[in-house]
């Protein structure tokens, strides 16, 4: 069971993750997605083959790229996980696959390693902890996002830009995921607000009518959580301070069934990152 960790890459799930599980836990398939698989979205566009090869090519990345960094994140005695960052920003990697397809990678590897008890829980624990920080270092190049430009100009102006919130469905525990696809949003441009914690309904509502977002973005791991997200997002959508808000959700339970995202009532559905955000800017437009 462990072992089958292995077979898995980044793109194999989209936004969202859970944390605070015991150690002593055994590794079952549902507590290695908590950990491994559903700790990043599937944020890149690449297929298995191509995560699972171990020569890159100048501008890409790789398995063992991901374990580099990973191992950097467990012991920085020889090496800064920041160097590694640095050496890929140097070789031309696009800041959006360091962190969407490099950094998930190393969260990945950590998840594996510690279901193949290679690693403790608090090794994984206090790594994605410094992953956690090192996502907040890395600056978008302008070039890769080229609305940023114009919405930045456009906000100095005084002007709206585009907004979502994004955060974790009621019930679910994620937070580095959801850090992923804020760094992302606020990349292009968007104005982004990211809520890092376990929310609850009345929480999430009080979010949505003082931020007032184009778009709420919330990611389920579990199908257990349906009925609560259904009776959330008609809530929303019944408030007269928040139904203009368009509703989008993603994570690995609308992988699994994508027809859940229309039982829940919401808006659209995004597989990955990147797509969240094309899927995000459609549903905006439906909304002016």
């Amino acid at each position: 069971m462990r072992n089958a960790a292995r077979n898995q890459s980044p793109a194999d799930a989209s936004f969202g993750a859970v944390r605070g599980v015991d150690a002593a836990t055994p590794c079952t398939p549902t507590l290695y997605a908590l950990i491994a698989e559903e700790i990043v979205p599937a944020l890149a566009n690449r297929t298995r083959d191509t995560a699972r090869r171990r020569t890159s090519q100048r501008g890409t990345l790789t398995t063992s790229d991901y374990e580099t960094l990973a191992a950097c994140l467990v012991d920085d005695k020889k090496v800064k996980p920041e160097r590694v960052i640095a050496g890929w920003d140097r070789s031309g990697v696009p800041t959006s696959t360091i962190v969407l397809e490099g950094v998930a990678g190393a969260a990945r590897v950590l998840g594996e390693q510690w279901c193949e008890d290679t690693l403790s829980f608090m090794d994984v624990t206090l790594a994605m902890g410094r992953l956690e920080v090192l996502v907040n270092t890395i600056e978008p190049r302008n070039e890769e996002h080229p609305l940023r430009l114009g919405l930045n100009a456009a906000r100095h102006r005084g002007e709206r830009v585009p907004s979502i919130l994004i955060a974790g469905a009621p019930g679910e525990q994620h937070t580095f995921p959801g850090r992923l696809l804020a760094w992302l949003f606020d990349a292009e441009g968007w104005d982004t607000h990211l809520i890092a914690e376990t929310v609850t309904p009345k929480a999430l509502l009080k979010h949505v009518t003082n931020t007032r977002p184009d778009v709420l973005a919330l990611s389920l791991s579990s199908d257990r959580f349906l009925p609560q997200l259904t009776d959330t997002i008609a809530t929303l959508k019944a408030s007269s301070a928040t139904k203009s808000c368009a509703i989008m959700v993603g994570g690995k339970t609308f992988l699994d069934d994508p027809r859940a995202a229309i039982r829940v009532g919401a808006d659209g559905w995004a597989i990955n990152a990147r797509s969240a955000v094309d899927t995000a800017l459609r549903l905006r437009r439906g909304r002016k």
